[in-house]
């Protein structure tokens, strides 16, 4: 019994990790980098994913609600959509040390329309008898590897800060968001026309 629920808990947790460290997962990564990029301190880097995390797990939990059913366009749109306005707020000084709560309450809210994309994965919950450690490990599997991202990416701009003038390091941080802007740009006007047109 135990080996079993070990066993389904270490499949998924290696599946979530597999969801995230793919180009696919590209909103993800991106949400990851956004955070990095727009906050001081990698105490409240951490604590922004685990926001965003939560927001998946009730997402996944609504999900198994027999009335809730999504159209796969929407949600794909609501995603792209999501990563142009959190780096839209970060272009207008949006701020963890002036908004702490507003950007935690943002992220649950992301995280819960990023969660929505789990769709398929949910389909293959209900059809397994241990849906709770399935849950419990796919969570953390998604967990880890963001958080595994960001600690990459915040170890490089502590490297960089060394290397570098603070200058140089604001026009990387600049142009890091950019770039995740003009992707979600781009995917989120791909998205808006496979939906209305």
């Amino acid at each position: 019994m135990f080996n079993n629920t070990f066993n389904t808990l270490y499949f998924w947790f290696e599946t979530g990790c597999q969801h995230i460290f793919n180009l696919s997962a590209w909103d993800h990564i991106s949400m990851v980098l956004l955070m990095v990029i727009s906050t001081q301190g990698i105490k409240n880097v951490l604590i922004q994913i685990s926001a965003f995390t939560i927001g998946h797990g009730i997402s996944l939990l609504l999900l198994t609600l027999p009335q809730w059913h999504v159209a796969s366009q929407i949600v794909e749109l609501a995603i792209t959509s999501s990563v142009l306005i959190y780096s839209g707020l970060i272009f207008k000084s949006f701020h963890l040390k002036h908004l702490q709560p507003m950007r935690y309450f943002s992220l649950i809210i992301f995280g819960m329309l990023h969660g929505l994309g789990f769709i398929k994965q949910t389909e293959l919950f209900f059809a397994q008898e241990s849906f709770w450690p399935i849950l419990i490990g796919f969570n953390f599997g998604i967990e880890c590897a963001q958080l595994g991202i960001a600690l990459f990416v915040f170890v490089f701009y502590l490297f960089l800060s060394l290397l570098c003038s603070p200058l140089i390091l604001k026009k990387t941080q600049k142009t890091m968001l950019l770039c995740i802007t003009a992707i979600a740009l781009y995917f989120t006007v791909v998205q808006f026309f496979s939906v209305f047109l």
